[in-house]
């Protein structure tokens, strides 16, 4: 649904993407899901944020939106399909 085609540096000659990684933020019911990549500089500086809560045995997504770093990402959906 989403997905960051720019390109990392080179390692050996070999085109790569950009690496990644997410931060899981857990305040009582509710989950903030954060995806990063290696160029980003703070917590604030992510590529998308997911909002989660649950209710008694029902987990539903609450928001999404992307982040300052996010312009560079493609989507092949409506982010709000990402949390459905």
């Amino acid at each position: 649904m989403l997905h960051d085609a720019r390109p990392g540096q080179p390692i050996d000659g070999e085109q790569i993407g950009l690496n990644g990684f997410v931060t899981l933020g857990l305040d009582g019911s509710n989950l903030r899901v954060r995806y990063y990549d290696q160029l980003s500089k703070d917590g604030d500086d992510f590529l998308l944020e997911e909002q989660w809560t649950q209710k008694d045995t029902v987990v539903a997504g609450t928001g999404v939106r992307l982040g300052p770093r996010g312009g560079k990402m493609t989507a092949t959906r409506a982010l709000q399909e990402l949390i459905r």
